[in-house]
């Protein structure tokens, strides 16, 4: 009976920390993450107040089209499920609206990423993980635009 007990415990304990810290760790990223955000979004208001609007476009669009590459990344995996409070409610509906929108508007904007000369320029293995997240991209915004 004690040994089923301390098994019991050590299994909770085990789930416990491994949730609470792959949490603590994602938070962890994010917050270190977050200089090079900053600096990213300050270039961009460098090209809006310089009127760089092209520069600024191309790469707003950029942005974009990794979220949704990233959010496509992701979307079946099981590590979704430690964060409940963005898989149901109002989170999940405001999520699935912004899915909706930014995708819509891809669609009707179209944008390329790499002409086929600079595909053929990368390193074989470059040239498929850019392949790879194009299939991405092209399957996350038929799956949720409008």
């Amino acid at each position: 009976m004690k040994i089923s007990t301390a098994a019991i415990l050590v299994a909770s304990a085990s789930i416990a920390s491994f949730i609470l810290g792959s949490r603590f760790g994602a938070e962890a990223f994010i917050q270190a993450d977050a200089k090079f955000t900053a600096a990213l979004i300050t270039a961009k208001l460098s090209d809006l107040d310089s009127g760089n609007l092209k520069r600024l476009r191309n790469s707003l669009e950029f942005d974009r089209d990794l979220s949704l590459i990233r959010h496509g990344e992701g979307e079946d995996n099981i590590m979704i499920y430690m964060w409940p409070e963005i898989m149901y409610g109002e989170s999940k509906e405001l999520g699935l609206r912004s899915l909706q929108r930014a995708t819509t508007y891809r669609k009707n904007n179209l944008t390329e990423w790499l002409n086929q000369t600079t595909l053929e320029s990368l390193a074989p293995e470059d040239r498929l993980g850019v392949q790879e997240h194009v299939q991405i991209l092209e399957s996350v915004t038929n799956k949720y635009a409008k």
